[in-house]
């Protein structure tokens, strides 16, 4: 099998799929073909690659990779680009909508110096489109060019008191092709007003009528964090339906307890005045603002229990099919363990559904939690076991690597035991497995060697029946 296509891709295309995930590759692609969609002379400096892991798009037999490429002028001008790439795709891919959203898009800064925003590769059977064009998020052309400041104006409370906006900048803080992307927009206020000079909103757009339901949880949880002791939500402003957009605060505290505990996933040493008695105390954090999340009485629509994680798991491994069956049948083995244990019912509560400390800002004085797309009802111990297993991922992944992530998660676990006393240890123990084998068939979608992400595999599953041993 060729490297870095994913155990999942489709035999046909794996050799494809190697080159389009190859830098190097379509770095003398690009250079190839994209002087002739730019104006003047144009050279590529830089390509970097980014598979997209979508379970939709890997289904359709194709691999999509967002690009971050350089590209430069003869008079030495760069700029910085994303290109969405997918292959493989018909030559006449360019549909109505694509076409609508180039011709919405010609001028916008971002897409400087380029004059054709989207192309056909013959030689990797791709076609590509440059940022921020995207049918599936046509909000993005108008949020990023400038000017946005009649569209925000109705959702600030700032406007509402009379304040009027002289610009907006916007900022790309997170993007994901086809689905949704977050903007930071920083807002300047006319200086001859009674009112804040400037403030920053975040903007949240999505492919689909999501947002919708989404800004009323939040509002919801913004009425119960206000009165949390540990619990932080952004403040939700608004829904705009025609844009698909949510608009919500900005984010209070820094991204100080993720910095924290990336340093100690890639062996790096903390910063002056940080210890593993600091990160203690946050773990006390976290589980207080879980423990406020889940008592908090809110009422979701959506559900998640045991046994529907567990149908969840077998769709996947149906979707895999005869890819790696030796692996698909290690994978079944501990699925049908936890099938035997499923717990027949269960108490449901508020839930994250995907609890982790990426989605955190702030220290053992203040956390904010951020990202509620997945809020849902579901058994508590749902959370802890995302945030434990995230907590375990390097030391698992890598076998005596970040011994002190291993440290955290015990804390983790006995600090939320003792703030959610009815969750047993057994019952964890189920979720904690339970998650590491949703982990282990993620990474059949993962780029990168079959040696490494067999072994990648094999450890998630050794993980969760060791996790199982110790309860059950």
């Amino acid at each position: 099998m060729p490297k870095d296509a994913p155990l999942v891709a489709a035999t046909e295309h794996r050799a494809l799929f190697s080159q389009v995930v190859d830098a190097k590759h379509m770095k003398a692609v690009f250079q190839k073909h994209l002087p002739d969609l730019a104006r003047g002379n144009v050279r590529v400096t830089r390509c970097k690659t980014k598979p997209v892991k979508s379970r939709r798009i890997l289904k359709k037999g194709q691999m999509g990779v967002v690009y971050a490429v350089t590209i430069e002028s003869d008079g030495g001008r760069s700029w910085e680009h994303t290109l969405l790439g997918t292959a493989p795709v018909d030559p006449d891919f360019i549909g109505t909508r694509l076409q609508e959203q180039c011709q919405k898009a010609a001028g916008h800064p971002l897409v400087e110096p380029f004059k054709k925003l989207a192309a056909y590769l013959p030689e990797v059977q791709m076609g590509i489109q440059v940022f921020p064009v995207d049918p599936c998020l046509p909000a993005m052309v108008e949020m990023t060019r400038g000017g946005c400041g009649p569209i925000v104006a109705p959702f600030l409370p700032a406007c509402h008191g009379g304040s009027s906006i002289r610009d907006v900048v916007s900022e790309v803080k997170h993007y994901k092709p086809a689905s949704r992307s977050v903007l930071r927009l920083t807002v300047h206020f006319n200086p001859t007003d009674d009112g804040p000079s400037k403030q920053v909103v975040y903007a949240k757009i999505f492919s689909d009528d999501r947002g919708a339901e989404n800004y009323e949880r939040m509002r919801q949880l913004w009425e119960v964090s206000s009165k949390s002791s540990c619990l932080r939500t952004p403040q939700p402003y608004g829904y705009d339906p025609q844009r698909r957009m949510l608009l919500m605060s900005e984010l209070r505290g820094e991204e100080d307890l993720t910095n924290w505990i990336d340093c100690l996933e890639d062996g790096c040493r903390l910063p002056r005045g940080v210890d593993l008695c600091r990160l203690e105390r946050c773990m006390e954090i976290v589980t207080q603002a879980l423990a406020e999340l889940h008592g908090s009485g809110l009422q979701i629509s959506e559900q998640r229990t045991f046994q529907s994680e567990l149908a969840d798991r077998r769709k996947d491994l149906q979707w895999l099919g005869s890819s790696q069956p030796e692996l698909v049948g290690e994978v079944q083995r501990v699925l049908s363990r936890l099938e035997a244990l499923a717990p027949d019912d269960e108490v449901l509560v508020p839930s994250h559904g995907g609890f982790r400390h990426k989605q955190m800002l702030g220290d053992e004085n203040s956390l904010t939690i951020f990202d509620w797309d997945g809020l849902t009802m579901a058994p508590p111990a749902l959370d802890a076991a995302y945030f434990i297993c995230r907590l375990r991922q390097a030391p698992i992944e890598k076998p005596g690597s970040a011994r002190e992530m291993e440290y955290l998660a015990e804390i983790f676990r006995r600090e939320f035991r003792k703030r959610e006393p009815l969750v047993s240890a057994e019952q964890l123990a189920l979720y904690e497995a339970q998650t590491l084998v949703q982990k282990s068939l993620r990474s059949f979608r993962r780029p990168s060697s079959p040696q490494a992400m067999t072994r990648e595999v094999r450890n998630l599953l050794a993980a969760a029946e060791q996790v199982l041993d110790k309860t059950h």
